[in-house]
């Protein structure tokens, strides 16, 4: 058996582990809906009461947030620790790493911008990682589970506001995409060209295993394709979630009203 110490892209472990890490992120968001709906049912029982918050919703909401963001200062610590620092992967600077930052936050306040950058960057973008992850030890190494455990907390972040707290898009929410894009490609693009890295994927190397940016051409031009590309996908979940209908009662249940403004 292989799979303990190593890990293939495409293998039948590769889609056991996806398929866990789905099925936990489903089990989830299903427990908070849940609870959300129970409140919903408590407050009709109210009538002419003050609208009852979810306490369980809210108690798995700032559990999940605080436990990624201890998840992502742990991970960021040991890639820092000299035994396992690489200046090429070390730093928390690829998107992912902004994810675990931005999800948690978005979670804990709400707050318009930040929820709709993590579903959207969370759902369009990172979810790339589950199919093409850029692994070589199996679950019998430590990089095996920070990898997969802070890519299902972001997909997590990313869902849970749709399904539980009724966040739906709105035009303007474009410009915060746009505007979240540009200041992501200002922070790294610099840093990639000066110490010759590649966070984000915008610097002048390919990654170590196969992914779609192997088909995007020679850098420098492959940076625009892949903010055309990024942004084009932003725009597809974003038309996607346009469609859905919109969740009123969860937002009043949650006390998540600022994410209709």
């Amino acid at each position: 058996m292989s799979w303990p110490n190593e890990f293939h892209n495409f293998s039948a472990f590769h889609w056991a582990t996806v398929a866990v890490c789905f099925a936990f992120i489903g089990a989830t968001v299903f427990v908070a809906r849940r609870a959300t709906r129970s409140a919903i049912d408590l407050d009709d029982d109210e009538s002419g009461s003050a609208p009852t918050r979810s306490v369980s919703e809210r108690g798995i909401r700032l559990a999940l947030a605080w436990f990624a963001l201890a998840w992502m200062a742990w991970t960021s610590v040991w890639w820092l620790l000299p035994a396992h620092y690489d200046p090429y992967e070390s730093w928390p600077l690829h998107m992912c790493d902004i994810c675990l930052v931005i999800g948690p936050l978005a979670l804990l306040t709400q707050w318009r911008w930040a929820t709709t950058l993590i579903v959207h960057w969370g759902i369009g973008l990172t979810t790339q990682a589950f199919a093409t992850p850029h692994l070589e030890g199996g679950i019998a190494h430590v990089t095996y589970w920070m990898f997969f455990v802070g890519h299902t907390l972001i997909l997590l972040a990313a869902v849970y506001p749709i399904v539980v707290l009724g966040y739906r898009p709105r035009l303007r929410d474009l410009w915060t995409l746009a505007l979240g894009g540009v200041a992501f490609l200002l922070l790294v693009l610099p840093i990639d060209i000066a110490f010759n890295v590649n966070y984000g994927y915008v610097g002048d190397m390919a990654p170590p295993s196969p992914t779609l940016i192997d088909v995007l051409g020679p850098w420098p031009l492959r940076v625009l394709w892949l903010v055309l590309l990024g942004n084009g996908i932003s725009l597809v979940v974003w038309a996607a979630l346009w469609k859905l209908p919109r969740n009123e009662a969860a937002q009043a249940s949650t006390g998540s009203r600022r994410l209709a403004s």
